[in-house]
């Protein structure tokens, strides 16, 4: 009796372990393809690239053919900037599915990335052709004619794109801005990584400054903004700088401090007279705190002495139709059109409702 009890009670042990792992297996346990992909696919959207890649490794080990692991495997690479195995996985999806246009874009990005834009711009042509209406493709293609100096090329990919937003993401607005700034501020290149396009400027430039004085400024920014304007003030006292004045004002603009900031910032302005971007801060300031007409004055100033500068026309123009004085955005946009014809493409359509604006006033 008792050796059966035994034996029952191992038998319902047995069963019990066989049960579990029945049960679990299909929660925990990943076996297919599908699974390892998946689970991949979550690691991948977390950011957790070392996890994704490492799941869709084993995805490819149970279907080594399939495109569209290793396209995920390529993505989970190039996430982790290891260009080379980003670079033969995409060229093995295109091997083994030439019509994947997703891995042409994959290969636009990793070659421009690495600064090889004549590459990157023939794959992207490629993606374009297999998916002509993607407006994430012609906002590379527009990125890539940024980062080569190819304004009009980019102009036109604006223009192109204009109806093409989607889903909420305003690709046009966003290459038009980039295309602004990049013309305005200098080229941008492209940078291991991802590209980045940053503008090769300093509102002030702070390298000629005395090594005590770099100090304030590198402890300034790490504090918060009561610390911050403490120590701004106390660099004053060693020297008096347009760039402590303008940070102190940028610090007081934030805290809604109008008085403060519209002081510094033209302390700041009388000690770097020949930058427009003292004046552009200083009229931001005036137009903030409710003081429009001493905000065109300080850009009005500026063009005075500096008539072909582009950003103040710009500024200006843009301020004009913010107000709604249509008749002064007119002039200034025209006046724009004469400095840059890229630029004003950009603007053209502003300039258009600009000028209706005014014949209708005239009309009635």
């Amino acid at each position: 009796m008792m050796k059966e009890k035994a034996k029952n009670r191992k038998q319902n042990i047995i069963y019990l372990l066989i049960s579990f792992i029945f049960i679990t297996g299909n929660i925990c346990i990943a076996e297919s393809e599908k699974d390892y992909m998946d689970i991949g696919k979550a690691y991948y959207a977390k950011g957790d690239f070392a996890r994704a890649i490492e799941n869709f490794q084993k995805a490819a080990g149970l279907n080594p053919k399939s495109a569209q692991v290793h396209l995920s495997l390529g993505h989970a690479y190039y996430g982790s900037q290891m260009f080379e195995q980003a670079l033969e996985e995409y060229k093995k999806t295109k091997e083994l599915s030439p019509d994947t246009a997703e891995a042409c874009r994959g290969l636009a990005g990793l070659y421009a990335d690495t600064g090889k834009f004549e590459e990157a711009e023939e794959e992207i042509l490629k993606a374009i052709k297999l998916s002509p209406d993607n407006s994430e493709y012609r906002f590379t293609l527009g990125m890539i004619y940024v980062a080569t100096k190819r304004w009009e090329d980019a102009a036109r990919e604006y223009s192109l794109l204009k109806s093409k937003d989607i889903q909420g993401v305003n690709y046009s607005q966003n290459l038009r801005l980039m295309v602004l700034y990049s013309r305005i501020f200098g080229a941008t290149t492209g940078k291991q990584g991802g590209i980045e396009y940053s503008m090769p400027f300093e509102r002030f430039d702070k390298k000629e400054l005395p090594k005590e004085l770099l100090e304030y400024f590198d402890r300034a920014r790490k504090s918060d903004a009561l610390k911050a304007i403490e120590i701004l003030k106390d660099s004053l006292k060693i020297k008096e700088t347009a760039a402590a004045h303008h940070d102190l004002g940028a610090i007081y603009f934030k805290l809604g401090n109008c008085q403060e900031a519209v002081a510094h910032l033209q302390k700041s302005k009388e000690l770097n007279i020949e930058s427009n971007l003292s004046y552009l801060a200083l009229s931001e300031a005036y137009f903030h705190c409710n003081r429009n007409q001493e905000g065109f004055d300080i850009l009005k100033e500026f063009l005075q002495n500096h008539p072909d500068d582009i950003l103040v026309t710009y500024v200006l123009s843009d301020r004009y139709i913010a107000l709604k004085d249509y008749e002064s955005s007119v002039k200034m946009l025209e006046k724009l059109r004469d400095l840059d014809k890229v630029i004003f493409s950009l603007i053209e359509d502003e300039y258009k409702i600009a000028k209706e604006k005014v014949a209708n006033t005239k009309n009635n």
